[in-house]
């Protein structure tokens, strides 16, 4: 599993497509052949991260958003981008 800390940038990996249907995120990995629906959280983090962002920057929007502490924020952050860098939806670079 790879590190990922605050100053970790992640971005869309190519050949991802998503669409957003209400409050849920949709995210197709054809050539893994994988369907991701992802929460608030995720959807926020998915939009967020289309261009080249770090961490650290998804935290404060999550912090901001959702009214919630640091340390938690980086938390979930760190445990989706993980689950999204393990299906292939992010490209993490430090």
């Amino acid at each position: 599993m790879s590190n990922i800390n605050e100053h970790s940038i992640i971005q869309h990996a190519d050949n991802v497509i998503s669409r957003v249907i209400e409050d849920e995120t949709i995210l197709v990995m054809a050539q893994q052949g994988q369907v991701k629906v992802v929460n608030e959280i995720g959807g926020l983090i998915w939009q967020l991260s289309e261009q080249r962002i770090s961490v650290s920057e998804i935290v404060e929007a999550i912090v901001s958003e959702y009214r919630v502490e640091y340390q938690v924020a980086m938390k979930d952050a760190q445990d989706y981008i993980h689950v999204l860098v393990d299906l292939g939806a992010l490209v993490l670079s430090e």
